[in-house]
């Protein structure tokens, strides 16, 4: 209890955001390890039935909690496609990225 009084969650949008994180909220090493896609912009578009977000730009490969690509640019505002697998069929990838990755997973 502070001198204002008890301590309350932040109200945002109407919903209740606690002021401490939550652990399973954080990162874990595995999932730091995995590679999703990010792109520029993304468009509508038929998969297996469903029509998903998918990738209208240059794709590249980034890590859960990372800001940047695996070819170093600056990704923080680009679209996150956690639901497409690097690298995604039918797109153009970055081939820095793609050497990157490919690396990365020798070395696991």
């Amino acid at each position: 209890m502070t001198r204002l009084g008890p301590q309350r969650p932040r109200v945002r949008r109407g919903r209740a955001f606690p002021i401490t994180a939550r652990p399973d909220a954080v990162p874990t090493p595995a999932s730091k390890l995995k590679w999703f896609v990010t792109s520029q912009s993304t468009r509508p578009q038929m998969v297996d039935g469903r029509l998903v977000d998918w990738p209208s730009s240059l794709v590249h490969a980034k890590r859960m909690g990372s800001t940047v690509t695996a070819c170093g640019l600056n990704a923080s505002s680009w679209r996150k496609l956690f639901h497409v697998p690097f690298p995604p069929a039918r797109t153009e990838t970055c081939k820095e990225c793609v050497a990157r990755v490919r690396s990365a997973r020798r070395s696991v």
